[in-house]
């Protein structure tokens, strides 16, 4: 994983319901796993390198200022700032990715 390049997405074959998706994980995978929902919208891959932040699609095209997601730089910034501070990580993240 490098900051600036995009990470490929794994995506998932659709289940008709819950108990479909249970039943086809259940076949691979003898440990615990986790099954998310996919809800309407985007999902956005946040590339922070210090006061750069960037925002890449599944397709690992970057959408920051093509669709203005450039607005919530400032926001991005301190809540990953409060997040690892919080956690015990390191008071100040300069460089991440979050996907």
């Amino acid at each position: 994983v490098a900051v600036g390049q995009a990470v490929q997405a794994q995506r998932a074959d659709r289940a008709d319901d819950c108990e479909h998706a249970f039943n086809r994980m259940s076949k691979f995978h003898s440990g615990p796993f986790l099954i998310e929902t996919k809800f309407d919208g985007w999902r956005i891959q946040l590339h922070r390198d210090g006061e750069n932040i960037q925002y890449f699609s599944r397709n690992a095209i970057d959408h920051g200022a093509l669709y203005g997601f450039t607005v919530f730089n400032d926001v991005i910034r301190t809540q990953v700032e409060q997040l690892t501070y919080f956690s015990g990580i390191c008071r100040i993240v300069r460089v991440c990715v979050c996907v």
